[in-house]
């Protein structure tokens, strides 16, 4: 062999690895002891060093041994990636969508863009990433989903945005506030007042910190939250004001008041893919599907084509119990959708 190894197939390395013994492993691997120690031998003599340190009757993995599993598993989640494109391109209907998403889309856009698309394309698979816009653009520059639906529209050239929805803004005030009861408000009127917000890199957050600009003044933030609806929980309990989107009733704090904002300002949100990913039939279908059926399937927001919708209730789909696989894609479903929060 070029690389010096004998065999393709070193999975039992990384099982050992995992246990640290080799009873317990030949025991998972369903291999005799004696089997899995040739095996081990034979390795250690091909790449020529030791892997684990002996202590009694356990193995202690090595700085040599972990920097061989570390790269392993990286072949091994390579190789589970090309065996699935492989199967997404022989078989359109039945193929994998990493398909990114925001945090506060996770209880309406997401679930009705996903019913929608497995109304009619069943066999497709989903697996579902959530976290804050500008992450969701890079990681589908780095390769890592598919798709993503995010904001702000990504400056990198290299990836290609559809808007899907154009939000109006408005501000969240205590019940009884100075400018509860008006119709409109110009954001400059609350130049004084204590703001709850989200953190830097959320798409809200982006759009907050372009309201204060085009009012002139630098706000005083005295919360910032993960999550729209956390900023609002503190509008809430009367300890700040904040700016959410105007249109989606899901987000709005309760007992709150929500006052339109005077400005042109929108947040963007549409769908991000690579301009130069791989050919990818269910990918590629579900982004012509998102385009086509948007004004269909969303509501209480405004399109792209600035037509103002009616919102229904999503109902969740059954869920199949999934299980993250070894090169950690994430819990992937069959005809539904489970999604997996990084915080």
């Amino acid at each position: 062999m070029a690389n010096g190894v004998h065999g393709w197939d070193l999975e039992w390395y990384l099982t050992l690895c995992e246990s640290s013994h080799v009873g317990e492993a030949a025991d998972e691997l369903r291999i005799g002891q004696s089997t899995l120690s040739r095996r081990l031998s034979r390795l250690e003599r091909d790449v020529g060093a030791a892997l684990f340190d002996r202590v009694g009757t356990r193995l202690r993995l090595n700085p040599r041994g972990a920097a061989l599993r570390d790269h392993l598993a990286r072949a091994g989640a390579e190789v589970a990636e090309g065996v699935a494109e492989v199967r997404r391109l022989a078989d359109p209907e039945s193929g994998t969508i990493r398909f990114d998403f925001l945090h506060s889309l996770s209880t309406w856009l997401m679930p009705s863009l996903v019913r929608g698309f497995l109304e009619a394309r069943p066999g497709i698979e989903f697996s579902l990433h959530q976290g804050p816009g500008i992450e969701l653009s890079e990681r589908v520059a780095a390769g890592e989903s598919d798709l993503a639906i995010a904001t702000p529209p990504p400056e990198d050239p290299e990836l290609e945005f559809l808007l899907v929805l154009d939000e109006r803004q408005g501000l969240a005030v205590p019940a009884g506030h100075r400018l509860a009861g008006r119709s409109s408000v110009d954001l400059a009127e609350a130049a004084d007042e204590s703001f709850a917000t989200l953190l830097r890199g959320y798409g809200t957050r982006i759009t907050f910190d372009a309201l204060c600009a085009e009012a002139g003044f630098v706000p005083r933030i005295v919360f910032e939250a993960g999550e729209i609806l956390t900023a609002g929980g503190l509008v809430s309990a009367g300890l700040a004001v904040a700016v959410v989107p105007l249109d989606n009733a899901e987000l709005h704090p309760a007992g709150a008041e929500l006052i339109p904002l005077r400005t042109s300002i929108r947040r963007e949100i549409g769908l991000v893919r690579h301009r130069r990913a791989a050919p990818n039939p269910p990918v590629d279908d579900f982004w012509d599907f998102v385009a086509a059926e948007a004004p269909r399937l969303l509501g209480a927001g405004t399109t792209a084509s600035g037509a103002h919708l009616q919102w229904g209730h999503v109902r969740r789909e059954e869920v199949r119990e999934a299980k993250p696989d070894r090169a950690g894609n994430g819990v992937r479903t069959h005809g539904a959708y489970r999604h997996q929060q990084d915080l």
